[in-house]
């Protein structure tokens, strides 16, 4: 009896809802300005008790463009055009998103918000590209691990900062690897590329995790040039560079392609340390500051542009630990 009732119930909401819907349907047929006034909504609006309360907070969607609404909270366009009206993807596209990228819950305010920062600020001729973590021992998929940062946990992003200033010009938020579980190829020179997209006329610092003679030949393509640190283990590297026999306190060895300086400093005994650079042609050594190099030099000068930006976030964060 009671399934019957609410099936009764429902056809009746329906016939109102359909009525209401047709009536102002041909109200706007006549007069494109139409619009019900209060006076006409007054006079059968019904008094707010617990049973309209009580319906106002049911999962009936319907409910709500119904006349045993509350006035106050009633809908102003009719139910079904409301329903057709809200956009969003479906559960499956949902879980499709989720499962391809893992961004995928904050991806749209994430990419507009990342859209505006070049907008702001013109950074100055250095720009500086590396990896800052912002501090986070919540649930989250990509939380990575990082000693070597003040936080130690959170999330990782690849940022391009103006050497000077640190502001952020562009960032990009690592979500670890992909669904396959492959990790990624070549994956510094396609975040330098990536980060330095418009920012022609620029020097690229960065460090050994990013520097290759590939990536200093594709910068230069795009009309930047490059300093940076260089691992040891590059095969561009003639073996000249890698010897330390023999090698004296602050000594420099330097080797030069067309497009590319390379330079060896020694700074105490068996210390190599290894930079590339497509900004310097010249093999100049200061007289001053333990003999070092130009190039060594401009890196010390323009690096810290990332890292002062993780300083700042650090200090600016009001609670120790996020927690979510």
């Amino acid at each position: 009896m009671e399934e019957e009732r609410s099936l009764e119930g429902d056809a009746e909401l329906e016939e109102e809802l359909s009525d209401e819907a047709s009536e102002t349907e041909d109200n706007l047929e006549f007069d494109p300005d139409y619009q019900s006034t209060d006076e006409e909504e007054s006079e059968d609006e019904p008094e707010i008790t617990a049973d309209t309360e009580a319906a106002y907070q049911s999962k009936n969607k319907k409910i709500l463009w119904s006349s045993i609404t509350p006035p106050q909270r009633r809908g102003r366009l009719p139910a079904h055009r409301i329903i057709k009206m809200t956009p969003g993807p479906t559960r499956d596209e949902e879980q499709g998103q989720k499962k391809s990228d893992k961004l995928a819950p904050i991806r749209n305010i994430w990419d507009k918000w990342v859209e505006r920062l070049p907008l702001l600020y013109n950074p100055g001729p250095n720009v500086t590209v590396d990896e800052c973590l912002v501090r986070f021992r919540g649930q989250c998929p990509f939380k990575q691990y990082m000693p070597s940062k003040p936080g130690k946990y959170g999330i990782k992003i690849w940022a391009a900062c103006d050497s000077r200033s640190s502001y952020a010009w562009n960032m990009q938020i690592y979500t670890g690897k992909a669904a396959d579980g492959k990790s990624e190829k070549n994956q510094g020179m396609r975040v330098v590329l990536d980060m330095t997209a418009g920012l022609e006329g620029h020097t690229v610092t960065c460090d050994n995790f990013f520097t290759s003679y590939a990536l200093g030949e594709e910068l230069l393509r795009r009309k930047m040039t490059m300093i940076g640190t260089v691992r040891s283990n590059k095969p561009e590297l003639p073996p000249a560079l890698l010897s330390m026999k023999n090698r004296l306190r602050f000594s420099s060895k330097f080797a030069f392609t067309d497009t590319h300086a390379l330079v060896s400093y020694c700074p105490r005994k068996n210390k190599n340390v290894l930079l590339m650079s497509t900004l310097h042609r010249d093999d100049q050594v200061s007289d001053k500051d333990h003999k070092k190099p130009e190039i060594i030099l401009d890196y010390n000068h323009t690096k810290g542009g990332v890292d002062n930006l993780d300083k700042t976030e650090s200090f600016c964060n009001s609670r120790k630990d996020q927690e979510t």
